[in-house]
């Protein structure tokens, strides 16, 4: 998907209108039609990229897709689409839009609502495995059976569990965690297993259950309803700080303190957290679900929060110290808003197999295969697999389409699931077979998708132009710039100006939010008493009255005050909204003008858009580009309402 510059992969049944768009030519560039119907579906797809000012907005869209095509017009000067590392990387996306496409036939209800059923419940469960692979020898696959069944027997003996399977299994994270699993829903275990789970009430031991890992038993230990998704914020301070001013679990609780007086949870976390992917937004974090972190203790106390406001005591994970406020639950949607997403997950989950089974199905009924019944009976006997490799007999036609048996022949010599020691198992060879002909049969109906599907040929032509100018702008653009080093010297010694590290300032900021507090700790910083004796003066009986902070800052940091004017030394007391704030400059960084090795990635970057520039006004020189004014207008008023 990193081919996509301006082009959309998706798009939307066209509504009747369309049709007359689709004879009306919008441009010609270099004698070819472009459709007015094109513009506007890429446009509709990429109405962010659009200021929202009516037509002048749609102007700005026009200059970006007369210039798509300019480029398109050179890619195709130059060649490109005959490149072999192009042609592949086309052809294993339009192989995977199939499948896609195959498999986007209606997922039965009754996947769907088992599938949601686990989502609103979870379930606990501990295993025992004997491991045995898809194409092991069948004599491996019975002796595995055997042991499974034997220790499942001794389960439903009374045998202890955890010791039965620190002895016996064969899943490596036994040594850890004696079995045990956890908490799970639905999707997160293959099917298999996670329906032997919620099936089996809780304390008792499952059936045997086959998975592509081996033959599992597993004992349900509890369930209980979802506990659905948090939306939290919180506040966190790094391990990794040394003691000192900001000794980090004395400062998560005066941080605590002055919550319970009352001050905000997101100023102090815009301030203080250490977290710099949620302190610019108050410390919210993305909703979660059970497991969806990788910290459990954060987790619990997360979920422990009962009510929207509740604000949890500072605890200690493996990355730092926190403080959370709960914003609010969410139980799991209802079925009719997830539908969607259900399907697309069963699609890609195991769950995928009764799919592609119903699947090759379909097709054998659409495409009606005719299929060699003799050859077929000397499968079903013994198959002399390196006599066929040359075998030019029909096998199967689809179609029209002759398949051989060499074909056949030579899709087991290289099939994963058929191992060597099989070419005489009668069981393997139909099996075999089965899979070459749901291949033959997928692959016919991927080949001709183009003829029959729309949506496919508009997408996979989005794809082809993408990939295009990706290698086109890499070539003309991207790599020049990278590998032309003179002339990015001779470009930033131009654009120096441009390059300057702001005025940093090294500070101790006291915040505090009360102005007699605010006035103490400012007469004592101006007398020189260390940090350490205003804190100890000022916050006494459990109360937070002053909040010391140590940092290198610019002036547009949060820390200091909009209006801070720049003074070393003790400045004088700043008020905002919620609290007063006193600044004790130490030492001031002047502004510096920046080497080239300093800011590389970002002249780069500069010189790269300079350079597409330039090139594109020589394309517009090089190519003859003709709008229709009439057209385009017609459009402007259309897409503006």
């Amino acid at each position: 998907m990193k081919y996509f510059l301006i082009v959309s992969v998706l798009f939307c049944a066209l509504p009747m209108g369309v049709c007359a768009q689709e004879k009306q030519v919008l441009m010609t560039v270099d004698g070819q039609s472009v459709y007015a119907s094109e513009f506007k579906r890429v446009y509709n797809k990429n109405l962010d990229l659009v200021a929202d000012n009516g037509q002048e907005g749609i102007d700005s869209y026009m200059q970006l897709f007369k210039n798509y095509k300019l480029k398109l017009a050179a890619a195709h000067e130059l060649g490109l689409e005959e490149r072999a590392d192009l042609k592949k990387e086309l052809e294993g996306y339009k192989n995977q839009l199939a499948e896609n496409l195959m498999m986007d036939s209606p997922v039965t209800d009754e996947l769907v609502q088992e599938a949601y059923s686990h989502m609103i419940n979870e379930v606990k469960a501990s295993h025992i495995m004997v491991a045995v692979s898809a194409n092991s020898r069948p004599a491996d696959t019975l002796n595995a059976y055997k042991k499974i069944k034997e220790i499942r027997q001794k389960l439903v003996n009374g045998a202890d569990f955890e010791k039965l399977a620190r002895a016996e299994s064969e899943d490596p994270s036994v040594a850890t965690n004696g079995g045990d699993l956890g908490w799970f829903s639905a999707f997160k275990m293959v099917y298999p297993f996670e329906k032997a789970a919620y099936s089996t009430p809780v304390g008792e031991i499952s059936a045997i259950v086959r998975s592509d890992f081996g033959y599992h038993v597993l004992k349900t230990t509890a369930k209980r309803k979802s506990r659905g998704e948090v939306e939290a914020a919180h506040i966190m301070l790094a391990l990794n700080k040394k003691e000192g001013v900001n000794d980090q679990e004395r400062r998560i609780w005066e941080i605590y303190q002055k919550l319970q007086q009352g001050e905000s949870f997101d100023i102090l976390a815009r301030k203080y957290s250490e977290d710099t992917k949620t302190a610019k937004r108050g410390g919210v974090l993305d909703p979660f679900a059970a497991g969806g972190l990788s910290s459990p203790v954060f987790e619990e106390e997360a979920f422990a929060l009962e009510n929207p406001g509740d604000i949890s005591k500072p605890f200690k994970s493996a990355v730092g110290w926190h403080i959370v406020k709960l914003i609010a639950k969410h139980p799991i949607d209802s079925l009719e808003n997830l539908r969607p997403l259900i399907e697309d997950k069963i699609k890609s989950d195991s769950r995928s197999r009764l799919l592609e089974k119903a699947l090759d199905q379909k097709l054998q009924k659409e495409l009606h295969p005719w299929e060699n019944d003799t050859i077929l009976a000397q499968i079903g006997k013994e198959f002399a697999l390196a006599q066929r490799k040359k075998d030019q007999s029909p096998l199967l036609i689809v179609q029209g389409d002759t398949v051989t048996v060499a074909k056949f022949a030579n899709f087991l010599a290289n099939d994963r699931w058929f191992a060597p020691i099989q070419k005489t198992d009668t069981v393997a060879l139909k099996s075999g077979y089965n899979r070459f002909k749901a291949t033959v049969l997928r692959n016919y109906y991927k080949e001709h998708l183009a003829e029959t599907n729309e949506e496919y040929a508009q997408i996979t032509k989005e794809y082809r132009e993408g990939i295009l100018l990706f290698a086109l702008m890499e070539e003309k653009i991207w790599n020049p710039a990278k590998e032309d080093s003179v002339g990015l010297s001779q470009f930033f010694e131009k654009h120096r100006e441009d390059y300057i590290r702001p005025e940093k300032y090294e500070v101790l900021v006291v915040n505090s939010n009360d102005l007699a507090s605010a006035k103490e700790a400012r007469k004592l910083l101006k007398k020189g008493s260390s940090n350490q004796a205003i804190k100890d003066g000022l916050n006494q009986n459990g109360e937070v009255h002053v909040f010391f902070t140590k940092a290198m800052v610019t002036q547009d940091d949060t820390l200091l005050p909009k209006d801070y004017r720049v003074k070393k030394g003790v400045s004088k007391i700043y008020k905002s909204a919620k609290e007063y704030a006193v600044i004790d400059l130490k030492n001031v960084v002047a502004a510096q003008n920046m080497n080239l090795d300093d800011v590389r990635g970002q002249v780069i970057g500069d010189y790269q858009r300079d350079l597409e520039d330039k090139w594109l006004k020589e394309l517009q020189k090089e190519h003859s580009l003709e709008v229709n004014k009439t057209v385009f207008e017609s459009l402007k008023k259309e897409l503006s309402r």
